[in-house]
């Protein structure tokens, strides 16, 4: 991995700076400075001076990005499977992430219709099965090789 941030940069980061990056990418990393310091054979003011370079940041945050997006499918597929369940907010997060829930309805007039809720239920889980094979294409055409 070191290699892929050395190659993608303007700036040239040295095998300790690299490695200071990979630790701050990493969500589980719960170290103090005074040991990641440590460990790198460096001391904590040369980690705050590495903190203040130019593109320093912008190379934690890619990494950062590029570890999410992995996880997003998984995620998202995780969350359509709830929905497929029949699980309510896990519907309404897949309608809003598509944009398409309607916060209110407003009905004005008079009706006069019956509402089958199971036929409706049955409705909305087939078209969350179509959209989530359509996500689930759209995501292995994602995935690195």
């Amino acid at each position: 991995m070191p290699n892929d941030l050395q190659n993608d940069t303007k700036q040239t980061w040295t095998a300790q700076q690299l490695e200071y990056i990979l630790i701050l990418a990493d969500p589980g990393e719960d170290r103090s400075q005074q040991s990641i310091a440590e460990s790198l054979n460096v001391s904590r003011t040369t980690l705050y001076a590495w903190r203040e370079k130019e593109g320093f940041w912008d190379e934690v945050y890619k990494l950062v990005k590029d570890r999410s997006n992995i996880k997003y499918s998984k995620v998202i597929k995780a969350l359509y499977e709830r929905a497929m369940m029949g699980d309510i907010p896990a519907i309404r997060l897949i309608l809003d992430h598509r944009g398409e829930l309607e916060s209110k309805i407003n009905v004005s007039g008079s009706l006069n219709h019956t509402f089958d809720i199971e036929e409706a239920r049955e409705t909305l889980l087939s078209e969350l099965a179509s959209i989530s094979d359509s996500l689930n294409k759209r995501s292995d055409s994602q995935q690195p090789k």
